[in-house]
C-alpha cells in the first residue's frame, strides 16, 4: 500500500482536506496542522498579525538590512516604515540598522 504525503488541498485553517480520514486523524493526534501553521501563531512573533506573504517580505527585508544589501537595491519604503513601527529597525545617519529585537526575529 502506498500513501501519498502531498495534500490535495490545504484549508485556510492550515488543516488538510482531501486526504483519507485515517491520515488526517493521525496528523491531528500529532498536534494539529500538517504544515505547522498552528505553531506559527507564536505570541513573540512580531509578524503574527500579518498576512503570510507580508511576513515573508518583512523577514527578507530584515535580512537585507542585516547584510547591508540596501546599498545595492533600495528597500521598499512601506516595509521600512512597518519595521520601524514594530521596533525592529531604527535609522542611524540615514542608514537602517536592526535593533536587538530585529536581530532576535531572524535566525
Amino acid at each position: 500500500m502506498v500513501f501519498s504525503f502531498l495534500p490535495l488541498h490545504l484549508g485556510h485553517d492550515g488543516n488538510l482536506t482531501g486526504m483519507p480520514l485515517c491520515c488526517r486523524s493521525g496528523l491531528d493526534l500529532l498536534g494539529g496542522s500538517f504544515w505547522g501553521f498552528n505553531e506559527m501563531s507564536n505570541e513573540k512573533d512580531p509578524f503574527r498579525d500579518a498576512e503570510v506573504r507580508e511576513a515573508i517580505d518583512l523577514r527578507w527585508t530584515l535580512r537585507d538590512i542585516r547584510a547591508k544589501r540596501w546599498k545595492l537595491s533600495p528597500i521598499n519604503p512601506l516595509h521600512l516604515e512597518k519595521l520601524i513601527s514594530l521596533g525592529l529597525v531604527e535609522m542611524r545617519n540615514d542608514d537602517p540598522i536592526l535593533t536587538n529585537a530585529g536581530l532576535d526575529t531572524i535566525p
